[in-house]
């Protein structure tokens, strides 16, 4: 940084941040580091895999236990709850995984193996309404037992006590999914539209599921802002069968 403030472009890192910000082809195709590293070397700070980390309040830590309690009468310490965060914002839906495959998901891995003590929560929020609902009508018509909607009222604090009581959370790139991270969860990250190794998250934290299609990243906000003849493809291809296999193996090293 300079006397003044401003970036030091005879500094290679404050010029790699200034590429980030003004040249697509570099932040698409050329950059590899998360947006944390880039902001923390532009500021002189040296990177070694620092984590950011979030705390919860006790009082809403025991309020989700109590509605967890409500809604899962028989569960036990061995039990692993897996939180499947279904929505984004409106404003950009296209990072979105249509809310029947994350019920597609649950019910797989229930079928592979009924006796697993895996429990799924689902996590939304106000913004994530039309995805609850439609999920919602879902489980209304086939009533899966190991899958639990607990509203989408809570406030954001009440939010992060839930992701808190999950071992593991399925998301795509939103709010949900950096929370999840934060509070040190087993994250398995779905990404499309937005550029995947911004995101930090290593393979000791979780698995990040993209598709690599050329036209990947392309900074979409909004399914109809995409291109394509199949809308939204690089969200809408990544398959059931391929989460689920990495689901599986994060709940088995789990129970290891």
């Amino acid at each position: 940084m300079s006397d003044i403030g401003s970036l030091d472009l005879a500094d290679n890192t404050s010029a790699n941040l200034l590429k980030w910000q003004t040249d697509d082809y570099y932040r698409r195709r050329l950059n590899t580091k998360s947006v944390q590293r880039l902001l923390l070397e532009a500021c002189g700070y040296e990177w070694s895999d620092q984590s950011y980390d979030l705390i919860t309040r006790p009082n809403n830590d025991e309020k989700i236990n109590d509605l967890i309690r409500k809604h899962i009468i028989n569960f036990s310490e061995k039990t692993r709850f897996v939180g499947l965060n279904i929505g984004s914002s409106l404003k950009h839906n296209a990072k979105r995984w249509e809310p029947k495959k994350y019920y597609e998901l649950a019910q797989k891995i229930y079928n592979a193996d009924s006796t697993n003590n895996v429990e799924f929560l689902i996590l939304a929020g106000p913004e994530e309404a039309d995805a609850y609902e439609e999920i919602k009508k879902i489980h209304t018509e086939l009533g899966l037992k190991t899958l639990h909607l607990l509203g989408k009222e809570q406030s954001v604090s009440e939010f992060l006590s839930l992701i808190k009581r999950c071992d593991i959370v399925v998301s795509a790139d939103t709010f949900g999914m950096h929370a999840a991270i934060g509070l040190n969860k087993r994250v398995i990250s779905l990404h499309g539209p937005q550029p995947q190794q911004e995101i930090l998250l290593s393979n000791d934290s979780g698995t990040k599921i993209h598709l690599n299609l050329e036209c990947s990243p392309c900074f979409a906000g909004l399914n109809t802002d995409c291109q394509n003849k199949v809308q939204s493809k690089c969200m809408v291809n990544i398959q059931v069968g391929q989460v689920a296999e990495v689901l599986s193996k994060e709940l088995y090293l789990l129970n290891k």
